[in-house]
């Protein structure tokens, strides 16, 4: 018979796993200015030479790490470093990422109201930023009606007439979030 391999690991070996990951996407994020736009992408070669059974054990984490931020990583396009002129959801904002951490650790379902509502109004919320007349712009909550073609409709926190910024929202709600989330953290 063959024996079960035990797939829990203790508080001391997952903050070891999270810092050697953190460790690793934090010097990515802040190398960013030095990576090319476009890395190794005609890779058809080497991506068929990286086809294997799946293993029969499991691997050390720090070789894994070593292989994906040498070997995988720099056979993409680089989107969240500097000119990468294109939109890419979540395209290296860190915070985004630390939201994606929480909710795959937590693993809790939001695709209804009722299995996490606390949740999905979280998630729910939506902001608009409106400039004022002095140029100030400031996040503004809003409820959001039908999306209709390119454009969604608020039923509610804009006033007719109310500038409201289109172009870098999403930029300014990354920074909103930063700033949210606080500058440093404490261990």
């Amino acid at each position: 018979m063959t024996e079960r391999p035990d797939l829990e690991f203790t508080a001391a070996q997952m903050h070891a796993m999270v810092d050697a990951v953190a460790g690793r996407c934090i010097d990515h994020i802040v190398n960013l200015p030095t990576q090319p736009i476009l890395g190794d992408v005609g890779a058809e070669d080497f991506c068929r030479r990286m086809r294997e059974d799946a293993p029969e054990q499991g691997s050390p984490l720090e070789p894994l790490l070593d292989q994906l931020f040498r070997d995988y990583v720099p056979r993409s396009f680089t989107t969240p470093g500097p000119g990468y002129l294109a939109y890419i959801p979540g395209g290296g904002v860190f915070p985004a990422a630390l939201a994606d951490f929480i909710a795959d650790t937590t693993n809790r379902y939001t695709g209804i109201w009722q299995a996490a509502p606390a949740l999905v109004q979280l998630e729910g919320d939506t902001v608009a930023f409106r400039q004022d007349a002095d140029g100030v712009i400031d996040a503004v909550a809003v409820r959001a009606g039908a999306v209709i073609g390119d454009q969604t409709v608020i039923l509610e926190g804009l006033n007719e007439g109310d500038r409201v910024v289109v172009e870098g929202a999403y930029v300014l709600k990354a920074q909103q979030l930063k700033s949210q989330l606080g500058e440093g953290h404490a261990h």
